[in-house]
Parts: C-alpha cells; structure tokens; sequence
C-alpha cells in the first residue's frame, strides 16, 4: 500500500488548519460614529496582542507539524492499516488546534484555557513520535539500508515539540500569559538539531519515488 494518498490528505488537512486559524483573531462590534474609530484604534493597539500571539504560535507550531510529517514520509515507503490510523489520529488532533488556539487567545490569563492548547500541542507531537517509531521499527515501512543512527536522532528531534509542551505547562502554573511563548523557540531548535539535513540527505533517501 503507498503513501500518496495519506500524504494528500494530510496536506488538505494541514492547509484548512493553518487558514483558518485566521478566523480565531475576533474583531468585537462598536458603536457608529467616532467611538467606533477611538474603540477599533484602542483594540488594535493593546486588545488585539494577545489572540495574535496566539495565532503566530500556533501558525509556527503547525508548520513544524506539517514539515516533520513532509520529512518522515520522504522516507516511509508504505504504509500499513496501523500506519493510516496513526495518521488520521495525528490529523484529528491536527484539526483540533484551531479550536484550542480560540480559546487560549480568547482567555489568555486563564491557565485551563492555555493548558488545553498547550496538551494539544503535546498530544499532536507524542502522536508523531509514534508514528516514526512504529514505522522505523526494525525498518517495517522505510528503507532496509536507512541509517539507524538517521533513525534514533531523528527520533529524538521529534521530541523537540513535546518537551517544548511539558515545558509550557510547567511554567503555566506560574505565570499563564507567557507560558505558551516557548514555542518561539520551535524555529531554533530545528535549525540547530538541522532537521532537515537529517532527513533529507541521509544514507537511503537518494532513491525517494
């Protein structure tokens, strides 16, 4: 069984997701007239920061998501029943995460509401781990020649995000504001870790269909 059909829809998904993450900014109603403009003025200044925070992270985290899952199936070959269930799992968490950013940018000083984004990000990792793992398994669906070395660091990058989630959810029980901004750092540690190099160049990758 290939993988084209999965990696489709896991496109499709991870392009609703990330476009509609957009809708989580909400705009309140004013009054007519010069109120309406020294309200709209004071939101955008101060008001708004918050939900687009929100939104930025959960934007940056989503397209790590989306090429951590590029990456792993340049390498997985096939795909098996236990392989598609893994991955609706990983999309359903996926398609949670513009609910979670809402409700996390809507009530910011909420540690529950924060929390919730916060074990979404985590879930969607753990679940992605998993899925390398299951797949690498004494290589049931990549390359028998793939680096195991490739496989362990690799599987270790992958961590990145979720120990980034335990981190945050430690620090939202101090201060709920800031705890999410972490993620920030999602960027540096893939640049440093050099994922992609990784993935792409690796013992194995050349013969990619």
């Amino acid at each position: 069984m290939g993988t084209r059909r999965i990696e489709a829809l896991t496109d499709g998904v991870f392009a609703i997701a990330m476009t509609i993450l957009v809708l989580s900014i909400d705009i309140p109603s004013f009054p007519d007239g010069d109120d309406a403009a020294r309200e709209l003025t004071r939101y955008l200044r101060k008001d708004v920061w918050p939900e687009l925070s929100q939104y930025v992270l959960a934007f940056i985290t989503l397209a790590a998501f989306w090429i951590g899952h590029h990456q792993e199936f340049h390498h997985i070959r096939r795909a098996t029943s236990s392989l598609l269930w893994l991955n609706i799992l990983t999309l359903m968490l996926v398609a949670l995460i513009p609910f979670t950013t809402a409700v996390s940018g809507d009530y910011p000083n909420v540690r529950i509401a924060v929390q919730i984004f916060e074990l979404n990000m985590l879930a969607v990792g753990l679940v992605y781990y998993w899925q390398w793992s299951y797949a690498t398994h004494r290589h049931r669906l990549v390359d028998a020649d793939l680096n195991s070395a490739h496989i362990v660091k690799t599987r270790k990058a992958m961590l990145i995000i979720p120990a980034l989630s335990v981190i945050a959810l430690g620090l939202s029980y101090i201060n709920p504001d800031w705890s999410a901004s972490v993620y920030f750092l999602i960027p540096v540690f893939y640049h440093r870790t050099r994922l992609k190099m990784l993935l792409g160049k690796s013992p194995g990758s050349e013969n990619r269909r």
